[in-house]
């Protein structure tokens, strides 16, 4: 089958689709406005589109519209960008959310909500990552649930190649973005406070952001035990999750975020953003704890437990590895989708009910 995939060339998920679908006898030809990373491997061809500004994408629809003609199937990522890119071209396109494009952008302003209202109308099937995002693209947009197939973002295959290792303790891992929907200043305050009672804990922080020198001169303020990595080399990331005890993200708002399905498999305990999507994976006291992410005196309760009680983490070791095994090995679900692809046939996108808009949970005000 030949696919033309339209998403951010630059970013690792885009790597791992083209892979993964070329890995499955798929012919790739990946369309994008970023450059492409040197190793996105899997591709028959590679086009960069061109234009400016805002509007780029919307632009876009006449480039996309002839690439497509050469295509069976156009894949588009990313509501705001290549969704609105495939909708613009006119072309039969399956859409693939990345949950702030569906749980976040369209409830900024009325313009927002109509273009994802648009953008859906003309998706013949659309991916999500959980449950959640299929549920907030139901009841504020109308689109069919059975039209949305929930495909969980799992982990790769080098991550099962891992031996778990033994940890070390104290260490707590939080690989999300220095960004304010992350909750850093949160996670700040509730280590802080953890260092002022004299809890041992280390802070490993495996990720950049645009807000990265005020976040760790805060952190300094706070008095957190940390250290900084930043952007890590993959198997170093990976070996520093097999030995942290601890995963933790304070998100405002989430879907499913990769990094917590890897230390799930790799035997960090989680401890998580109360969030529908986190929950799916979370059960609250007996495979990970979660907590208002807006409320740092409950985070660092739950850290405080996390980090005392090693006999939940190791009960929660077992339980995790195993429902990751179950629902999450990215192999097998993507197996499964492209066996829908294949039997799409000639779809019509579906039509779309009436509405019921509000925003979707999150903590962000």
């Amino acid at each position: 089958m030949r696919i033309l995939i339209l998403a951010d060339a630059s970013s690792p998920h885009t790597r791992r689709w083209c892979e993964g679908l070329a890995g499955l006898g798929h012919g790739i030809t990946l369309a994008s406005f970023q450059q492409l990373r040197e190793d996105c491997g899997g591709l028959r061809d590679f086009v960069r589109l061109t234009g400016k500004g805002r509007l780029r994408y919307r632009n876009a629809g006449g480039q996309v519209s002839a690439l497509a003609r050469s295509a069976d199937l156009v894949f588009a990522h990313f509501l705001p960008a290549y969704g609105v890119a495939a909708r613009a071209a006119g072309t039969r396109f399956v859409l693939c959310l990345w949950g702030s494009d569906i749980l976040l952008w369209p409830f900024r302003d009325a313009l927002r909500a109509r273009t994802t209202r648009w953008v859906l109308s003309g998706a013949t099937r659309v991916v999500a990552d959980c449950r959640a995002v299929k549920q907030v693209s139901q009841t504020s947009f109308g689109y069919p649930p059975e039209a949305v197939e929930v495909f969980p973002f799992g982990p790769d295959q080098d991550v099962f190649g891992i031996r778990p290792g033994k940890k070390q303790k104290g260490l707590i891992i939080s690989p999300r973005a220095l960004e304010p929907v992350y909750g850093i200043r949160s996670i700040m305050d509730s280590l802080g406070y953890l260092a002022d009672r004299g809890i041992d804990y280390h802070l490993l922080m495996s990720f950049g952001g645009s807000r990265e020198t005020e976040y760790l001169t805060y952190a300094r303020f706070k008095g957190v035990r940390f250290s900084y990595r930043g952007f890590m080399q993959r198997a170093q990331y990976l070996e520093s999750v097999a030995h942290s005890e601890i995963y933790l993200s304070a998100a405002l708002s989430d879907a499913t975020p990769v990094s917590l399905l890897e230390a799930m498999a790799l035997g960090s305990f989680p401890v998580v953003s109360d969030l529908p999507a986190l929950r799916e994976w979370v059960l609250d006291g007996v495979n990970g704890l979660v907590f208002r992410p807006n409320d740092p005196g409950q985070m660092a309760s739950a850290l405080r437990r996390a980090l005392e009680d090693s006999e939940i983490r190791e009960r929660a070791r077992g339980l995790n590895r195993e429902m990751i095994d179950r629902r999450a090995r990215w192999d097998e679900n993507l197996g499964r989708f492209s066996h829908l692809l294949e039997n799409l046939g000639n779809e019509a996108p579906p039509m779309l009910a009436r509405a019921r808009p509000g925003k979707f949970h999150s903590y962000l005000r």
